[in-house]
């Protein structure tokens, strides 16, 4: 057993597989306010999330990630998610979080990288809805 295989066996919470594109940057000394990378989110957790990228990331690197998880903000319980959006822009708004990578892995094919990140930073609004939408998403795939 490899040392990423063991260190998945000691995640605190179930990770779903979902799709969904992410956007990051490295946050380093000077900030960039550009974005880095894009990835797509291979599975998501409580606590973390796993996702393919172009390039590896070491582990202790810290990320601003940008998740355009679909339907996630239909558990927000603010205000925003309340008043009528004509815009769209409330629904569509990315999950957002600051996470440090764990593990990473090379795929086998040669075209990029598996990482798992944990979150460090999340609003509380945002993270308790994400909690909802996993354990709704939970109860939909156990049926």
């Amino acid at each position: 057993m490899t040392q990423a295989q063991t260190d998945h066996d000691k995640r605190d919470y179930p990770r779903l597989p979902k799709g969904a594109d992410v956007t990051f940057t490295k946050l380093e000394y000077p900030l960039s306010t550009e974005t880095e990378g894009f990835g797509a989110l291979k599975n998501i957790a409580k606590g973390g999330i796993g996702l393919i990228v172009a390039n590896a990331y070491a582990p202790g690197t810290r990320l601003s990630l940008k998740i355009n998880l679909k339907g996630w903000r239909r558990y927000m319980k603010s205000v925003t998610s309340i008043v009528d959006d004509s815009a769209g822009t409330v629904a569509t708004a990315p999950l957002t979080a600051i996470a440090e990578v764990v593990w990473t892995t090379p795929l086998p094919d040669g075209t990029g990288h598996e990482i798992g990140v944990k979150f460090l930073d999340i609003y509380e609004d945002e993270y308790n809805a994400l909690k909802k939408y996993l354990e709704n998403m939970a109860d939909y795939l156990a049926r």
